[in-house]
């Protein structure tokens, strides 16, 4: 066993990391085939903009394509990661399983009531400061040596 591991903490199981880490080479080698055939650049040449609506749209859709399967590689890789070192988002009362998450969802739902939900986020105070503010712009008379201010003089 890992030196450091809280005796408490459930064990390392292998069998979710293996099925994940199974999904790589797949995302990994359409990702590779498919940035060989498919080049990013070519959106920015402007006969690219000449091409046919369906040409343009079946492109867009290749790299789109692409994109997506590096964004799964990544995905995967970084939850193959976090498995590997046990590191999870739900507290050990529920008694969590790697790969598929809390078992004891009643456990869970008493441990979550125990805290008080706030619905004023900092974002609402953030809010009112800025419409007080440009309210008080708008009010001001303007200022002519605002650097912020870029007019054309002419």
């Amino acid at each position: 066993m890992l030196r450091g591991w809280p005796s408490k903490a459930p064990r390392l199981s292998s069998g979710p990391f293996l099925r994940r880490l199974q999904e790589v080479p797949f995302f990994a080698f359409l990702y590779l085939v498919g940035s060989y055939f498919i080049d990013f650049d070519v959106l920015r040449d402007p006969a690219f903009h000449k091409e046919s609506l369906h040409y343009r749209l079946v492109y867009i859709a290749a790299i789109f394509f692409v994109y997506r399967m590096r964004l799964y590689f990544a995905w995967v890789m970084g939850e193959c990661v976090c498995m590997s070192v046990g590191l999870g988002a739900y507290p050990a009362i529920s008694r969590p399983v790697v790969g598929d998450g809390p078992t004891d969802l009643e456990a869970l739902d008493r441990w979550m009531s125990q805290f008080e939900r706030e619905r004023d986020s900092g974002s609402n105070n953030n809010n009112d400061y800025y419409k007080n503010y440009v309210n008080t712009m708008k009010s001001s008379p303007s200022n002519n040596d605002d650097p912020v201010v870029i007019e054309s003089k002419s």
